[in-house]
């Protein structure tokens, strides 16, 4: 599976991330599965993701606002670009980052199971069966 990655610098000079891979659903549709970070260097960021399950984050709170703007504005880009019946998928890695992504919940997403993991899932119709 391809991953698209997604770069940009912010003023405390640390990198936000996102991540979107592909993933083909039993419907015969797509889910984009997406994976955001902020850490010091790029090479941190990828680190990360290669990693998520192992590297947890230990650090200072980087997000603040500017983090979660950049990160809504490429996430309502993605959702302008899939197709009808496509969804998008927010995993977290620890219960900490779960509470911070509650905020999506304003924007459509839902609490919801994927791939036997705990997410926030948007469908650009409503709602995903699996």
């Amino acid at each position: 599976m391809k991953t698209y990655r997604r770069f940009q610098r912010l003023s405390n000079g640390h990198y936000l991330a996102m991540y979107i891979t592909r993933h083909k659903t039993p419907l015969k549709t797509n889910a984009y599965i997406v994976a955001i970070c902020i850490f010091p260097t790029k090479r941190e960021c990828n680190y990360w993701f290669r990693h998520q399950e192992q590297v947890i984050a230990k650090r200072v709170n980087t997000w603040g606002m500017e983090g979660m703007l950049i990160a809504l504005k490429w996430l309502k880009e993605l959702e302008n670009i899939i197709r009808p019946g496509e969804s998008i998928v927010i995993y977290w890695v620890d219960e900490r980052r779960g509470r911070a992504f509650r905020f999506l919940e304003r924007y459509g997403y839902k609490k919801g199971v994927y791939l036997d993991r705990p997410c926030y899932i948007l469908n650009k119709n409503g709602s995903l069966r699996d």
